[in-house]
């Protein structure tokens, strides 16, 4: 039977050894975790019989200077980890936000019947008269069986200015045309 001036050093020795790495764990001689200089790390395994444990997403392009409205294609994945199988699949829910605040109002679900990764994409048509310049972001949201989000995919979307139109001298914009004797004539008032 141990004292308690024993009992102490005991208790003392065993939380010594975890703070080091070693763990009862060692003691018992199973795995351990590994000590990595700043913290304890124990092997990555996923508390729950399904976890999402990544996503991420890039863009066709960061930085856009050209014709508008155009296309962002962002293609990206999502890793599932966990105890997953045919007989015991996991159903990711997921999401993609952006930075105007817009928000998917379809939820969209992937099926692994093993962990591993499985790709996503989405497009974005922005840009143009009325949005000539735009600096944002799109990125996934996992809403089960974990919440996670991906970083977010930045770009920079800046339009070609339009061709100026024609002003017939001061009248409203005008569009031109031929007259009888092939010569250009500018109708007022037309789009």
């Amino acid at each position: 039977m141990l004292s308690y001036r024993g009992a102490a050093r005991v208790g003392l020795v065993l939380v010594v050894l975890v703070a080091m790495g070693v763990g009862v764990a060692a003691l018992a001689g199973t795995d351990a975790p590994k000590a990595t200089g700043q913290a304890v790390v124990a092997n990555a395994v996923p508390s729950s019989p399904c976890q999402v444990v990544a996503a991420e997403l890039t863009g066709s392009t960061r930085i856009y200077k050209g014709a508008c409205p155009v296309k962002i294609k962002f293609t990206g994945a999502i890793k599932a980890a966990g105890s997953i199988s045919a007989n015991k699949p996991c159903t990711v829910k997921y999401i993609f936000t952006r930075s105007d605040g817009a928000i998917d109002t379809e939820v969209k679900a992937l099926k692994f019947t093993a962990p591993g990764t499985k790709p996503v994409s989405t497009e974005w048509t922005l840009g143009g008269p009325e949005l000539p310049h735009y600096v944002g972001w799109e990125a996934i949201k996992v809403l089960s069986p974990n919440v996670l989000e991906s970083p977010h995919c930045d770009f920079d979307v800046t339009c070609n200015p339009p061709a100026p139109r024609q002003h017939c001298g001061g009248a409203p914009p005008c569009t031109s045309a031929l007259d009888q004797g092939g010569r250009v004539r500018l109708l007022p008032g037309r789009p």
